[in-house]
């Protein structure tokens, strides 16, 4: 029942991740987690409303988390040579930052979990050396990630699992939608049997994490998913209104004379 669910402790997740969890000082769930986190563990592909401010991105990194410590514990262990098992698109550099300095928090206890940044304005030569090194996790705007998948042969995909796509309305609003298609076509080349085989359904998981459901963002999740479950859109749900401002953003102003 997750209207019972109120701390992370509650959550079916394994103990070294609660334990990361609380040292960082994560304990109780906002609304959008409460819902959030559930829905991903259960391994479907999700279409998740949230705003800024709400806590969306510990919503999406912990279930992660949790799928690649599974793995690596049940099915294989995790090393560098494993290649990239999870991308994370973010429309702008602050925010790739962000997710990274999130991620990393949480890591401690996971040591072969390797994230890295590719981003627009940084060094493309530092980039492909941290790729020849091998990386668990990728945190990329579009147009960047587009050159390494054209250009940097040591990017490994064949065990790709997750794709997230964060503030993907705001990717879209952008003009990314061209440079993410490019992407998406480069990676089912680069992971055929993610994409091709029956193992997909159970294989990869798409994440789409918004503060609008537009017709774009539709659109272009059509491409990758034939079934979602939409998270956070009930209108009746007013803790996740999109005209309420989030508990956690402090706003400051400033009088300034004429």
């Amino acid at each position: 029942d997750l209207s019972k669910l109120e701390k992370f402790d509650d959550l079916p997740i394994n103990d070294k991740l609660k334990e990361i969890l609380k040292l960082s000082g994560f304990t109780q769930l906002t609304a959008i987690q409460r819902l959030g986190i559930p829905a991903l563990l259960s391994g479907k592909n999700v279409v998740l409303r949230s705003e800024t401010g709400s806590g969306k991105t510990l919503t999406y990194l912990v279930p992660l988390l949790e799928k690649l410590s599974y793995h690596s514990l049940n099915v294989e262990k995790i090393h560098r040579d494993t290649g990239t098992m999870a991308i994370i698109f973010s429309p702008t550099r602050e925010l790739a930052v962000q997710i990274d300095i999130e991620l990393r928090k949480l890591l401690k206890l996971f040591y072969y979990v390797v994230p890295t940044t590719l981003m627009g304005g940084e060094s493309a030569s530092r980039e492909k050396a941290r790729l020849r090194k091998g990386c668990t996790v990728i945190i990329a705007t579009p147009g960047r990630l587009l050159y390494h998948l054209k250009n940097t042969q040591a990017l490994k995909l064949d065990n790709l699992q997750s794709l997230i796509f964060d503030e993907a309305d705001r990717m879209l609003d952008m003009g990314f939608e061209q440079e993410m298609s490019a992407c998406l076509d480069l990676i089912k080349k680069k992971s055929p049997a993610t994409f091709t085989s029956d193992e997909y359904h159970s294989n990869m998981r798409v994440h789409f994490i918004s503060a609008t459901m537009t017709e774009q963002v539709e659109g272009f999740g059509s491409k990758l998913m034939t079934e979602y479950d939409r998270i956070g859109f009930n209108t009746e749900n007013a803790q996740l209104q999109a005209t309420s401002m989030p508990k956690q953003v402090v706003q400051y102003y400033m009088e300034v004379p004429t």
